[in-house]
């Protein structure tokens, strides 16, 4: 999804930029899909805040019940839940960014078709 995010705001930002005249119809049919797409992100950023939240709880839990019993199996699945949060967190972020940057470059858009 990181990929997809990235190609799109590539590929929309080098539209927003472009020097060269478009038709208002053209604009609008950009936006639209740009509107497509943010919404597929939304979307995507939604499931992905979802199960980091349900992460963060489950690590929660297990750091509680490490701190409460000596048990390595509780240790270790605490540490293994922390790895995996960790990687969804920063997925979280560059997915909130790109939308954010996708959010950017549709204003400009907009503004570009007056």
């Amino acid at each position: 999804m990181r990929k997809r995010l990235l190609r799109a705001i590539a590929h929309y930002s080098a539209l927003a930029a472009s020097p060269e005249p478009r038709d208002r119809a053209a604009t609008r049919a950009v936006i639209e899909r740009l509107l497509t797409e943010i919404s597929f992100m939304q979307h995507e950023r939604l499931i992905h805040l979802l199960v980091t939240l349900f992460f963060a709880a489950v690590l929660a839990m297990f750091f509680i019940l490490s701190l409460l019993t000596a048990d390595a199996l509780i240790l270790a699945a605490f540490v293994l839940t922390l790895i995996v949060e960790i990687f969804y967190v920063r997925h979280y972020f560059c997915l909130e960014n790109g939308v954010q940057r996708l959010y950017e470059i549709y204003d400009r858009l907009l503004t570009n078709l007056g």
